[in-house]
């Protein structure tokens, strides 16, 4: 009777927190018998409820070339598209987006390499992926124009607790010279950009934490987010707001929103850790795309929603 009241305690709880965000009710704890609401799972590693994934990984709706992605969502076009689906042609991963600049990303030059292109997804074991150099370049300077980003990645730790933090996907020089990246710090997910509000090591000052981010075994969806008009960054988890920001310079009435301070000239996109070799996160990573303007929450659900 005690475990019933319980459930019955839960669902009515649940139900209404989810009149007004039915995104409330990821992380809600588990009851007493390890039991969430349909549609969810109790990950018995933090004793909280999580969505379940689609079993077909989404909705089969289209979403990727800028046309209606479900729910909806109007889903712009990306700059920047990898969907990595077994071993690339010269061990290069093309750049699937049908607008420039074209960005191709292949191993960094290791020993071991680290890298390892399978069926459905990259596997990262000590290894980089990233683009070259000229390629960066113009992804860089393309952002910059627009002052606005979104940065999209499908991935799945091979451990629970990485740090580093553990580089999931940058664009940088260094660890100490960010430009935006995702990253994994014990097992909480944090996410930064750099701007004119920021120093040059912006990780050190993250933009959004998300706590607990990683239960074994089962990929997440991660979106960055940044708009140059409003200087509001965001991090969007499962298609959930997670956590964000507001970059501001000056104060009070001369305060505007502040600029992504990049360097187009020494900043690289790279996964599974930066240029110096330093961060290593160990994991596989389904997608990675890029945009010149930020996504909103409507978009970033659609884009859970349809998979990988």
């Amino acid at each position: 009777m005690r475990s019933a009241r319980a459930t019955l305690g839960l669902l009515a709880a649940a139900l209404a927190a989810a009149c007004t965000d039915p995104a409330i009710l990821d992380g809600k704890a588990c009851d007493e018998a390890g039991r969430c609401l349909p549609g969810y799972l109790c990950d018995p590693g933090s004793n909280r409820c999580l969505r379940e994934l689609p079993p077909d990984g989404g909705d089969g709706q289209d979403g990727g070339d800028g046309q209606d992605g479900g729910d909806g969502a109007d889903l712009p076009a990306p700059l920047v598209l990898h969907i990595f689906r077994g071993e690339p042609a010269g061990g290069v991963s093309p750049d699937l987006a049908p607008a420039p600049p074209e960005v191709s990303l292949a191993a960094a030059a290791r020993e071991p390499v680290g890298v390892r292109f399978l069926e459905e997804e990259v596997e990262l074991q000590g290894g980089r992926l990233e683009a070259p150099a000229e390629e960066g370049r113009a992804l860089v300077e393309a952002l910059l124009a627009a002052g606005s980003f979104s940065l999209e990645v499908w991935c799945d730790p091979a451990a629970t607790v990485q740090r580093g933090p553990a580089r999931i996907v940058s664009l940088s020089a260094s660890h100490v010279d960010d430009g935006l990246g995702a990253g994994q710090e014990g097992n909480d997910l944090i996410g930064w950009v750099r701007s004119e509000a920021t120093g040059p090591d912006a990780n050190s000052s993250s933009l959004a934490l998300a706590e607990q981010a990683f239960p074994a075994g089962r990929p997440r969806h991660v979106i960055l987010t940044y708009d140059g008009a409003s200087g509001q960054s965001a991090m969007f988890v499962d298609g959930a707001l997670a956590d964000g920001s507001t970059h501001l310079v000056g104060e009070g009435a001369e305060a505007r929103p502040a600029l992504l301070d990049w360097d187009a000239g020494t900043f690289a996109l790279g996964l599974g850790d930066e240029a110096d070799g330093l961060h290593a996160w160990r994991g596989t990573i389904q997608r990675l795309a890029v945009w010149d303007r930020p996504l909103d929450a409507i978009q970033a659900q659609a884009l859970y929603s349809q998979g990988p």
